[in-house]
């Protein structure tokens, strides 16, 4: 498990894995667009509109990947106890599910009589799904969740800006696990540590490897604290 000056160490695990995969996020617009002018199902105006859009996409996450990543400075003799990075795989999962339903668009508009409102419809479904995953691709990149050993349990954001969440374990600290869809089939889940109601005093650990591990040892600290 990842102890004191982990964040930096997760981070360069990923290297250019990550790199390739925020070129990837682009090139879905980019080929399916380039297909449907081909083929003479859209305007030559809005294939470029469409290049320029995925373009951008990659820029920016090459841009943002290059940001640092969030560092928290610990208290004498505290390390971190257990350290998670978001999971890149189920936003990445989201971009793949948008696919077929751009291609489905672009297939009803090329090739059937339907009324457009259909395809619309099936298009606004996967800009849905697409952009939804690539912003939380950008997200998990910059996110780092951790409990220290003296049961502080944190969450630190940082990409235009800098967040930082944080609480104390003790006795009356509740945790929960859930999953969606894309987080089952991806193997991951989100954890949320708790010590009231109020939205300060709670602390989400989305998408996460490895949660139930993760939900043990934050059960381990609650154990002491009583």
């Amino acid at each position: 498990m990842p102890r004191s000056g982990s964040s930096k160490r997760i981070y360069r695990v990923r290297g250019w894995r990550v790199t390739v995969a925020n070129v990837g996020l682009g090139l879905p617009i980019i080929f399916i667009a380039v297909l449907c002018w081909i083929n003479d199902i859209i305007s030559l105006d809005i294939t470029l509109w469409a290049i320029l859009i995925g373009v951008l996409i990659i820029l920016a996450g090459l841009l943002i990947n290059m940001i640092s990543v969030p560092f928290v400075r610990l208290q004498r003799g505290e390390t971190k106890f257990t350290a998670r990075n978001p999971s890149l795989k189920p936003p990445f999962a989201r971009v793949l599910f948008s696919i077929p339903f751009f291609v489905a668009t672009a297939y009803l508009i090329g090739f059937t009589n339907v009324p457009y409102a259909v395809p619309f419809v099936i298009f606004i479904v996967g800009v849905y799904f697409y952009f939804r995953g690539v912003v939380r691709f950008w997200i998990n990149q910059h996110t780092l969740y951790f409990v220290t050993n003296r049961g502080r349990v944190v969450r630190v954001y940082r990409m235009l800006g800098l967040d930082q969440q944080e609480i104390m374990i003790h006795t009356n600290t509740s945790i929960s696990q859930k999953r969606s869809l894309f987080e089952m089939l991806t193997g991951r889940g989100n954890v949320l540590v708790s010590n009231s109601f109020a939205k300060e005093q709670r602390i989400h650990w989305q998408e996460i490897d490895n949660s139930s591990e993760v939900v043990g040892r934050i059960k381990g600290h609650i154990s002491r604290a009583r």
